[in-house]
Parts: structure tokens; C-alpha cells; sequence
């Protein structure tokens, strides 16, 4: 997982969904870069969503669509899980 940014910079044919699926672990540095890219959603000690949106899903239980945004979340002192495109504060997977 580390190399992901380096194998990927300057190639568009690949990005960050061919290296991570939901319920991957990542380094710090990972977490780090993601907090970089844009400005967070929502960062709070050890949670952060990405500032831009993934895609745009329908919530059946609030009966529209919402944003989902690539979400982490620490397990451990520098031991973060992907939690996959989740709805703003969530960190339960949208497909």
C-alpha cells in the first residue's frame, strides 16, 4: 500500500480504488496525504473524509441523494482503516 502514490503519479489509467478497497489498513503517511489533498470534509482526532465528493447516492432512509466521500478512520496510533465512500460523519460504505 505504501507505493501506491509513487506507481500511480503522472499515469491516469490508474488511482487510489485500484490500490484500496473498503477495510483496508494504511499507514499514516497515506492518511496524511489524503488530509493534503483538498480540504477535509470533516477531520477530528483520527477521522477524516476528503473535502471532495466521490459520487452522489441515493439514502433510502432519508429518501435523497446524498454525497458519499472517501473516509478513514485510526484503529491504532498510526493504523488507519479505509472506510470506503461513506456519507458525511459515517463510516459505513455507500456503494
Amino acid at each position: 500500500m505504501k507505493d501506491w502514490e509513487r506507481e500511480a503519479n503522472g499515469n491516469c489509467q490508474y488511482s487510489w480504488y485500484d490500490y484500496a478497497k473498503p477495510g483496508d489498513l494504511v499507514d499514516e503517511s497515506v492518511f496524511i496525504y489524503f488530509m493534503d489533498v483538498t480540504t477535509p470534509r470533516i477531520y477530528r482526532d483520527g477521522y477524516l473524509q476528503v473535502g471532495a465528493p466521490y459520487s452522489r447516492v441515493m439514502d433510502d432512509e432519508m429518501g435523497t441523494e446524498r454525497d458519499t466521500f472517501p473516509t478513514f478512520e485510526r484503529v491504532e496510533k498510526g493504523i488507519y482503516r479505509f472506510c470506503g465512500n461513506c456519507f458525511a460523519g459515517e463510516t459505513k460504505h455507500i456503494e
